[in-house]
């Protein structure tokens, strides 16, 4: 098979040649059968017309020796019989015609032939009423130019071409057997080949190929052996079947796996992380380089050993039992440990894990968050500086400035007096935002609890316009709080604090003459009762590419810090004490119209 034939076309050619290979001996069978008929027929015929002539000539050749016994004797022909010659002439001649009918020469020989004889005919019944009706002496004088005519006209019937042409069939009919036996051989030699075509030529065409497709198969099997083990492949096999084909994109498959493995360990080798795999004897099966900067040892040290040996004590129960929990979670959050390096230090990771059930191992990611770690100790160092070392200093300032401003010390001047309630002012944002980092702090860490009561929401509203009120008054905005009677469960406190921080918000972003409006409304919403706070202002509002962020921590609205100071940590803790609860928020604006803070929380349906 050629090379670059397909292997479907390669087996359509075992199927089709020898298919051509019988039909072409069929062929050559039907022609030599065909070839062997037609001389048969041709045999036949020509055995006839020798024999016919033959017999023409055998009669009138008795014919003629009959009648030349009237020179010594008296011949006697019987009345209207003619010795039976008539109808043997017509009969042969009949064969004749019809034996030479294709053949116009031959038919032209026997049409004049068949002409003569007729001719002799007449002369015979002539001849026969002489001998019935005259004398011996005078029907002989009369007879002999009749016998000459007989003679002469027999030399017509019998004529060189009539002759030659029996003798021609006669030599053609004797040979035809031995033209048989050639026909027959030349079949038997035909059926001959095709035998031994099929018994040897086919079956070692049939072998040659499976021989080259069992080699390729063959070799795309080790191929996939030396994938695996890692070895160099066979070269690529040679043609466009569909067998070459598989090999070459077996090959450049090989070179893509290979290519990603490469990266894969690269990226395993350079990662930072420590990223293992454990069986589920808990052993190390796996381990990239960063074990050594990570706990002091080499990869090749770690493989073999126990996962829980590395784990400070007091962490080894949680970690055996997270370990234990991810084979059957999918999800697991990740877990914070201790690690003992090998230098006899610890450092501290946080760990995440997989389990695959096909291999029965875990697979692992230990990052290091000692250094975050100390960042949020010391973070909590300076909120703890914060909460002693200045809150209660910044408690002392605020006493005396309103010990100040009530008189008490003496009065002072507008001047002073000015100074003074800057001073006031002052100190009270100083105080809002150390409690602002404060419940950050409390928020990040998941120490923030609630203290879950339920009373009227109506409470709120009242202490809020009570709080605010003379903020609002100050900056001309009219401050509305809409009567509610919701009765609703939640930290009283925390929720005065959200309240609080969105109505001073909406004080400061309104302009003068403005309106800020605080309602409630009670909905039933998937078969559960909740509140709806809303806040609404007549500010500037809010563009809506900052909507998405304005909840982060220390975000605020262009434009709006130099003029309106703050921490930008308001909404964030408004958003964290709200999830507390179970609920959402979330703000609508229409720029230069106004801003509409909503906050959702499950209610107590209860009449005030």
């Amino acid at each position: 098979m050629r090379p670059h034939m397909s292997l479907s076309m390669q087996v359509l050619c075992l199927v089709i040649i020898p298919l051509v290979v019988q039909l072409i001996s069929l062929g050559v069978l039907a022609s030599l059968q065909n070839e062997l008929d037609n001389d048969l027929r041709k045999a036949d015929r020509a055995r006839r017309i020798a024999d016919t002539v033959h017999a023409i000539c055998a009669d009138m050749y008795d014919a003629m020796a009959k009648g030349s016994g009237e020179k010594h004797r008296t011949v006697e022909m019987p009345d209207d019989k003619l010795y039976g010659l008539p109808e043997r002439f017509e009969a042969n001649y009949k064969t004749l015609k019809a034996a030479t009918k294709d053949n116009s020469q031959d038919y032209q020989i026997v049409i004049k032939s068949e002409t003569a004889a007729r001719e002799i005919l007449k002369v015979f019944h002539a001849l026969q009423l002489s001998i019935n009706t005259q004398s011996e002496e005078e029907g002989r004088e009369y007879r002999k130019p009749l016998w000459k005519a007989i003679r002469e006209k027999s030399k017509v019937l019998l004529n060189q071409d009539l002759i030659d042409l029996g003798a021609s069939q006669k030599l053609l009919a004797n040979k035809s057997p031995e033209k048989q036996a050639e026909i027959r051989e030349r079949i038997q030699s035909t059926l001959f080949f095709a035998g031994m075509f099929n018994l040897i030529c086919l079956p070692l065409i049939a072998a040659i190929w499976v021989r080259g497709f069992a080699l390729k198969v063959k070799t795309i099997n080790d191929n996939q052996f030396r994938l695996a083990s890692n070895l160099p492949l066979n070269p690529v096999l040679e043609g466009e079947d569909e067998l070459a084909k598989l090999d070459s994109v077996f090959h450049k498959m090989a070179s893509e796996l290979q290519e990603s493995a490469r990266k894969e360990r690269a990226l395993l080798d350079n990662a930072k992380d420590l990223i293992c795999s454990i069986d589920a004897g808990g052993k190390f099966v796996a381990i990239n380089p960063a074990a050594e900067p990570l706990l002091g040892y080499h990869q090749d040290e770690l493989i073999g050993a126990h996962l829980v040996d590395l784990i400070a004590p007091d962490d080894a129960g949680r970690a055996l039992s997270y370990l234990d929990k991810i084979k059957n979670e999918t999800d697991a959050a990740p877990l914070e440990l201790t690690l003992r390096r090998k230098d006899g230090t610890f450092t501290e990771v946080v760990l995440s894990a997989h389990y695959e059930q096909t291999e029965n191992s875990i697979f692992c990611v230990v990052h290091d968050i000692t250094a975050r770690k100390q960042a949020e100790r010391l973070r909590q160092e300076v909120v703890a500086m914060v909460t002693h070392d200045l809150r209660t200093p910044l408690g002392t300032v605020k006493n005396v400035l309103d010990f100040l401003e009530s008189g008490n010390f003496g009065n002072l001047d507008e001047k002073g007096n000015r100074y003074v309630i800057s001073g006031q002012r002052n100190v009270d944002r100083m105080m809002t935002l150390i409690n602002d980092l404060l419940d950050v702090e409390k928020i990040s860490s998941g120490r923030m609890e609630l203290d879950l009561e339920v009373f009227e929401l109506d409470d709120c509203f009242q202490n809020c316009s009570e709080l605010h009120g003379g903020l609002a008054e100050e900056a001309g905005v009219k401050l509305n709080v809409v009567p509610t009677d919701i009765v609703i469960k939640a930290d009283h406190e925390k929720l005065q604090r959200v309240l609080s921080n969105l109505v001073t918000n909406a004080i400061k972003f309104s302009p003068s003459g403005g309106t800020v409006t605080v309602s409630a409304e009670r909905l039933v919403m998937d078969g559960s009762s909740k509140a709806q706070i809303k806040v609404e202002d007549q500010g500037t509002g809010i563009p809506e590419d900052q909507i998405e962020s304005v909840f982060e921590r220390f975000q605020q609205v262009s434009g709006t810090a130099k003029k309106f100071g703050g921490s930008g940590l308001g909404l964030a803790i408004c958003k964290a004490i709200t999830a507390l609860h179970g609920g959402r928020i979330w703000v609508e604006s229409v720029p230069h119209k106004g801003t509409t803070f909503t906050v959702e929380l499950d209610c107590v349906i209860q009449s005030a």
